[in-house]
């Protein structure tokens, strides 16, 4: 079961009727009568097989084999949800058949196979796959510098393996998407690695970032046991939950009950995990001023604390801000704001990061880990 939004084409070997999902938002809240909308219908326990098809906007009895046959819905004004169900109220063996459905929207090219709510989204991939080219070819080049001047520091290979996997993720995005407006079904399971990838980039980036916020590479050159115990059980716990919640998200979500990922339990989940990883964000760096003296450094943290604070806000934002407009823009508003917000993240570090600035603020002297025999704060007049 799948939604498509806007205009129909369907080629149906059975009968069938498809429903439109109200379109405006306070319509997707309170219908204008119960059996308005499609989640007022779809796994209503208490309606009938045919109570639900007389709510059909549109039906069709097609008595099988039939091929290349089917009917439109032209749908100006606004786009809507569709859906397509078969039914066959008369059966209590259920059904079993073989039928090729194709969905399609008027406008040529990519726009033929997309649903509204997906139209963009391959061309926003393909334009942020050459900004991540730049990205991935300077950042290439300062490692090689760093490199050469022994400061590869592992805090700026975990930023390495952060645009690394960012860049991977967006190159299956692109793969899929271009695939899919070609034949409306892309490459399934090229798009999950690229959900895994861009779960794996919020973990290494959040870790990152917790560990400048705590002041390693900043205040100090290693960090207590204590807070690398709580690293370690954090990193697990992301890791653990963001699997959890992608296989929970592609095995056991129901596509037809949900608009998009941000907007089902998993979603909500993501971003719960998501703000408390923030919240300690927050707290070891407040727990950091209060121990950094350097009146430059603390602008540092400040500074540093509100972009990765929006970063991580970003999330929840846009799907407060999604929720706001129509269903229909949801998807595309919530994986605009994302993926912006993560690649400048990304590009800010490593700007931080570069060779001939890097250390101004960071203290990325050879053989400086994250363990350590030794622990505590020890202060590094900038280098300029």
């Amino acid at each position: 079961m799948r939604q498509f939004s806007y205009f129909l084409s369907i080629f149906p070997r059975f009968k069938c009727f498809c429903m439109p999902f109200t379109c405006s938002y306070p319509d997707f809240l309170r219908p204008k009568n119960d059996n308005g909308s499609w989640f007022r219908v779809w796994h209503n326990q208490s309606m009938s097989c045919s109570e639900k098809l007389f709510f059909a906007r549109a039906s069709a009895t097609i008595t099988p084999p039939l091929g290349g046959d089917g009917f439109s819905v032209a749908d100006w004004v606004s786009p809507h949800f569709w859906y397509m169900v078969v039914a066959d109220c008369g059966s209590e063996a259920g059904l079993d058949f073989d039928y090729y459905v194709e969905w399609t929207n008027p406008g040529g090219g990519w726009n033929t196979q997309l649903s509204f709510d997906e139209q963009g989204i391959p061309q926003f991939y393909l334009t942020y796959f050459f900004f991540y080219l730049i990205l991935v070819g300077l950042h290439a080049f300062a490692v090689l510098m760093l490199r050469k001047m022994e400061c590869y520091h592992p805090v700026i290979q975990l930023l390495s393996i952060a645009i690394g996997i960012s860049f991977l993720a967006n190159i299956f995005f692109v793969i899929h998407w271009c695939v899919y407006a070609n034949n409306g079904i892309g490459a399934p399971g090229v798009k999950g690695l690229a959900d895994l990838l861009t779960f794996g980039m919020d973990i290494i980036l959040a870790l990152l970032v917790i560990l400048i916020a705590k002041g390693w590479a900043v205040t100090t050159t290693q960090l207590e046991k204590r807070d690398r115990m709580g690293i370690i059980v954090m990193v697990c716990i992301l890791s653990l939950g963001y699997l959890s919640l992608f296989i929970w998200d592609y095995a056991g979500q129901d596509p037809a009950a949900t608009l998009y990922f941000w907007e089902s339990a998993p979603g909500y989940i993501v971003i719960i995990l998501r703000m408390a990883t923030m919240i300690w964000f927050i707290y070891s760096l407040w727990a950091t001023l209060r121990l950094e003296t350097l009146p430059e450094k603390r602008r540092f943290y400040l500074v540093f604390g509100g972009v990765y604070t929006v970063w991580f806000l970003i999330v929840p934002i846009a799907v407060i801000i999604a929720a706001a407009v129509s269903p229909h823009w949801r998807q595309k508003v919530v994986t605009d704001f994302k993926g912006v917000m993560d690649f400048f993240s990304l590009a800010i570090m490593a700007g931080l990061f570069w060779p001939t600035y890097a250390r101004r603020f960071f203290i990325i002297t050879p053989g400086q880990g994250l363990i350590s025999k030794e622990a505590g704060i020890r202060h590094s007049e900038p280098t300029l």
